[in-house]
């Protein structure tokens, strides 16, 4: 059973994508911005020079996002696997997606679609973790506010209760970010 178990895993390993090397740019800024040694062998992150986005300073890009989302807790997913089911107009869970009963621990988990070929997704939405009376009174984690990501399961439907409060306090988008795409 061990040896089976070591050969699956070590084939799911050999399937994962990998990234070129040497990379074409940075994924993330440098460490050490004054070292100079290290600062000319890495490749640099060109976002930063090129987007227009980081070149506001970064108080006013929080008063643009508070005011774009308002003081809410936004969630942002990006994985690689096959595409979830297109979400039903009538489901009560989270951004409305098709879900499953329990598996693995999780209360609910999203339909896929593997009829389809994998791709990288990328989701994205606002916190119902808490009904809107107790999350808005809520402070940063950091604070003694709610606890970290991995109690969450918004990606996963959520309480359908909880969201059904969003919704009638601020409206049918109010899970929604509009944020959402594969590739």
């Amino acid at each position: 059973m061990e040896k089976w178990w070591n050969e699956l895993c070590e084939a799911q390993v050999k399937q994962l994508p990998l990234l070129p090397n040497p990379r074409p740019r940075a994924l993330t800024p440098s460490l050490t911005p004054g070292d100079e040694v290290i600062s000319n062998l890495a490749p640099r992150p060109l976002y930063q020079e090129s987007c227009s986005w980081f070149k506001v300073p970064p108080n006013i890009r929080r008063d643009i996002l508070r005011l774009a989302f308002g003081d809410t807790r936004l969630h942002s997913y990006m994985n690689r696997g096959y595409p979830d089911v297109p979400p039903e107009p009538d489901s009560k869970f989270h951004c409305r997606v098709v879900t499953e009963p329990e598996n693995w621990g999780f209360l609910r988990f999203p339909v896929t679609d593997e009829s389809q070929a994998e791709l990288w997704q990328w989701w994205g939405s606002r916190c119902h973790r808490y009904p809107p009376s107790v999350a808005k009174a809520q402070g940063p984690m950091t604070h003694g506010g709610s606890k970290g990501p991995w109690i969450d399961f918004c990606r996963n439907g959520g309480d359908p209760d909880i969201c059904e409060a969003w919704r009638e306090d601020e409206g049918p988008s109010a899970c929604n970010i509009g944020l959402h795409g594969d590739d």
